[in-house]
């Protein structure tokens, strides 16, 4: 607790919890010839009568509860104690002893009983029975109760009530934190410190203008009037039961004020508004407890408890719901002049009273429809097993409500959610445990993780061991056991035992990148999803934990498990995991369910890309990407959800990659164009790179469709002689294109055509392949990125202060968008979407005018983009990023709009 809340001791300055002073000032306070209470809680901290008082339990406006131990009977009770005693008034001491009075003459099984009073140097007490269960504030401070137990406490409560009632005994302020719950979990009526115990006496220790009770849970006539009878008693237990059922007293507010008014002129929300579980008979039953009106509540306590007695039996309840009339009827009274007028004017009254119940329906839909969306993002955040299911299930029933372009968003986001439903005994097939050396091979084959014991039998080492030679590529310590191994690309996981960590490992450089703690027994097993840097961690803690091994962030959990050991083993398709018990009773399982749409990538640890060129290109088909960092050179299987290949750079020079048909260029300052041979089911390795005669200087901007041609840029140390060299792949002959500082490039769908753009002159050049001279485009700003449309028909330039479009056969331009560009930007090959990336998003709009579709949640364990490249596949099916700290995403749009679909979300 920070002090500078002023949540400290009013006498020490020591933080607490809440306000006053501490426990031990208090007794310096009450008991100013004891010592300072000792430090050690088994001695106690004060002696009273018989009664040795150890610790604070509670505190109220009045009072401070401690636990005692009562001498001769050995038992623990709860100890009273008047709050200040030494400087309280005779008003004070008087409600103190008739709280006592009041209690003690109640017996009860839903009643806290009295056993003693008693009065110690000037400071009243009195003891009780000790309950160590939580209040039922305490016990829905996460989520509501479900509804029976909701009905059930509160049908106990309301006998207790009556049991006080027939003993002329008026609680006057019962609250969820009033009731307690014993050892059974059954609840317990407690704080009687504003009971009344004379019927006759309506104003008992009350002045004029006190408010009685506590905010949010007392009676109209109470709060405003100072009087209370049964009625106001049977408010309270509606009160408590909407704080069980929804989470919150039916009134809240920042101020006292704020909740008075409310109090007088509004009703409380309906409880299924705010959990839509609740079953209706049970909100009647709470809200008849709530009339304003203390006739139309329910006559007694007893009532109540017969009503929910009705309830939990599934018989039909006594009490009526509300109807619209009826509503419109407490409307009208709370505005003497609309009713007067109505009376006047009968036409006028149906208009009105026709156009509040329309009005209210409305108001109801859409406070339904804020309350759903909201459910939505809290279940995105919970990062539960099931909380994309529930967060689709609120989408769906908001969209009914009323479709909206923000809700086909949030669907999206939801969509891009994993989730994981338990499959208890689900039986199949597991290997069996590893009886010799704990050793697992790389997705190629080429090498093997293989777990050695250090000397002292305390700690392992992992070899990263060449399978063709033998040789030790890499030795990665560990200050533990080893307890199971998985590999996914480059990224080796590794489990634990003594310190129960997980850890990350780069197997090319032989770094730990990660290492992740959490659960509370050794490691049973670890184990990559297949096609995905999703990995799961199991341990014999009852608990299970998704973490994305590339981006070095937990997904989800899933807790309250029996526990597990490994191995395990997954179906091919990733889909289910089995797994055996650790007392080997049954075979368990999980169903997963990853995005269909998402892929998600990352280089195990943050790797800034350069800002200055493009660093992400996909192949034909979207599932193979290739990217440029501060280091390396990667090449993704985004099918496979890994890294199949990694070029490092020279020096410290940029460097720029693209993909052709059957190749992997690379191009850089320091060394040049190099060429690496894609072979169908196989994926290359540093030795394939072949070197060109191209070089070093240029950087690789553009290719042309069938692969022939490449464009790279060559900057001169006169900008007179800066060019783009047009070169054949065929045989690496080179032709000069002049271009003032240039920076990208793009090829026209035939081949014919190059348009190329500058980082400091404005405008674009159109370069004929076939002869002719270059022609100038005149395109605000710079042109920072180029395109041409599948059918030749259109070209995209896009810059630092605009994005145009031209008609390829006119030669005239039309601009889209003016005035700041975006973070990235491009378009679809089809030129039917265009993208652009906000700072936590990849925004898809319409082409004619940029519109916003649809917009792409970028995850949250991604981080900010940053300033990224942003790229299309070529068939124009996937839309990929590359962000800042190195992650690729990508978006598969067909599969992605089928999934709406079947929502009924699709954009059009």
């Amino acid at each position: 607790m920070n002090p500078a809340n002023g949540s400290v001791c009013e006498i020490c300055g020591e933080p607490m919890p809440r306000g006053g002073p501490c426990s031990r000032c208090l007794f310096k306070v009450s008991f100013s010839d004891l010592e300072e209470p000792p430090l050690e809680e088994s001695e106690p901290w004060a002696r009273l009568a018989n009664l040795d008082l150890h610790e604070e339990i509670g505190r109220g406006g009045m009072g401070v509860v401690y636990r005692a131990r009562q001498a001769g009977l050995e038992r623990t009770v709860a100890v009273k104690v008047l709050l200040r005693a030494r400087f309280a008034g005779a008003e004070e001491r008087e409600r103190f002893h008739r709280e006592a009075r009041a209690a003690a003459r109640l017996k009860h099984p839903g009643i806290v009983s009295i056993f003693d009073i008693g009065e110690d140097d000037g400071v009243p007490w009195f003891c009780m029975e000790h309950l160590p269960g939580k209040n039922l504030e305490e016990a829905v401070r996460d989520h509501p109760l479900p509804a029976k137990d909701a009905a059930r406490h509160m049908r106990r409560v309301a006998e207790a009530v009556q049991h006080a009632h027939d003993h002329d005994v008026l609680h006057r302020d019962l609250k969820p934190s009033n009731i307690l719950l014993d050892g059974e979990g059954d609840p317990r009526v407690t704080d009687f410190g504003i009971a009344r115990m004379d019927a006759s006496n309506a104003s008992e220790l009350t002045r004029t203008g006190q408010v009685l009770g506590s905010p949010g849970y007392s009676a109209p006539e109470q709060a405003f009037g100072g009087e209370a009878n049964a009625r106001t008693d049977v408010y309270g237990l509606g009160a408590s039961l909407y704080h069980l059922l929804t989470g919150r007293p039916p009134f809240v507010g920042p101020t006292l004020d704020t909740i008075l008014v409310q109090l007088r002129e509004d009703d409380p929300l309906s409880l299924r508004r705010l959990n839509p579980s609740v079953p209706r008979d049970l909100e009647t039953v709470c809200l008849k407890c709530l009339r304003k009106d203390p006739v139309q509540r329910y006559s007694t306590a007893q009532e109540v408890a017969d009503d929910l007695g009705r309830f939990l039996a599934g018989e039909p309840i006594h009490a009526k719901p509300l109807g619209p009339l009826g509503r419109a009827w407490r409307w009208g009274r709370r505005r003497p002049w609309t009713t007067a007028l109505a009376i006047a004017c009968t036409i006028l009254v149906a208009t009105l009273i026709a156009g509040f119940v329309v009005t209210e329906q409305r108001e109801d839909r859409e406070g339904r429809r804020v309350i759903l969306i909201a459910a939505s993002h809290e279940a995105r955040a919970q990062r539960e097993g099931d909380s994309g299911k529930r967060a689709i299930a609120a989408v769906r029933e908001a969209w009914g409500i009323k479709p909206s372009p923000g809700l086909r968003n949030e669907a999206i986001a939801a969509l891009s959610l994993p989730g994981v439903e338990f499959l208890p005994a689900l039986g199949g097939d597991l290997p069996a445990p590893p009886t010799g050396e704990l050793s697992v091979a790389d997705p190629s084959g080429r090498r093997r993780a293989v777990v050695r014991h250090l000397p002292g039998g305390r700690a392992d080492a992992i070899d990263i061991v060449s399978v063709s030679d033998g040789k030790v590529l890499h030795e990665l310590k560990n200050d533990h056991r080893i307890t199971c191994l998985d590999w996914s690309g480059e990224l080796l996981i590794a489990g634990g035992k003594s310190i129960r960590l997980v850890q990350v490992w780069d197997t090319t450089t032989g770094q730990r990148l990660h290492r992740f703690g959490g659960h509370n027994a050794d490691l049973g097993a670890v184990a990559f999803r297949p096609g995905g840097q999703e990995f799961v961690s199991i341990a014999r803690d009852g608990m299970l934990k998704v973490w994305h091994a590339g981006l070095g962030a937990e997904l989800l959990r899933v807790t309250g498990l029996p526990e597990h050991a490994g191995p395990v083993a997954w179906s091919e398709d990733g889909t289910v995991l089995r797994v055996r018990r650790s007392d080997g009773s049954a075979v368990d399982g999980f169903r997963f369910q990853w995005p269909r749409f998402l892929t998600v990538v990352g280089p195990g640890a943050p790797e800034p890309r350069s800002e200055n060129i493009d660093s992400l290109h996909l192949d034909a088909s979207g599932r193979v990407a290739v990217t440029v960092d501060e280091k390396v050179c990667r090449l993704w299987s985004l099918a496979e959800g890994r890294e199949v290949a990694r070029f490092p750079k020279v020096d410290v020079e940029w460097m720029s990659a693209a993909l052709t048909p059957e190749t992997l260029w690379l191009c850089s300052w320091n060394v040049g164009l190099r060429r690496i041979p894609l072979s169908p089911g196989a994926w290359p390795a540093v030795t394939d790179l072949q070197a060109t005669k191209i070089g070093p200087g240029p950087l690789l901007v553009a290719t042309s469709r069938d692969g022939k041609f490449l464009a790279l840029t060559k900057n001169d140390e006169d900008p007179k002689n800066d060019r783009v060299l047009l070169v054949s792949t065929a045989d690496f002959s080179i032709r000069n294109l002049p271009q003032q500082d240039p920076y990208c490039a793009a090829f026209s769908p035939d081949g014919t055509l190059l348009v190329t753009g500058s980082f400091r002159v404005p405008g674009a050049t159109l370069h004929s392949l076939q002869g002719g001279s270059p022609r100038p485009l005149d395109h605000p700003g710079l042109v920072l990125g180029a395109l041409f449309t599948d059918d030749g028909h259109s070209l995209w330039l896009w810059g630092d202060h605009a994005v145009t479009r031209w008609n390829t056969a006119t030669w005239k331009s039309e601009t889209v968008l003016t005035g700041q560009a975006p973070n990235g930007f491009t378009v679809s090959p089809d030129g039917t979407l265009a993208a652009s990336a906000t700072r936590r998003a990849v925004i898809l709009h319409r082409t004619s005018d940029l519109a916003e579709i649809a917009r792409l949640e970028i995850p949250a364990a991604v981080g900010e983009v940053g300033m990224p490249t942003l790229t299309f596949s070529p068939d124009g099916h996937h839309l990929a990023i590359h962000v800042e700290d190195g992650a690729v995403i990508s978006w598969d749009l067909p599969t992605l709009r089928a999934e709406l679909a079947k929502l009924g979300m699709d954009w059009e």
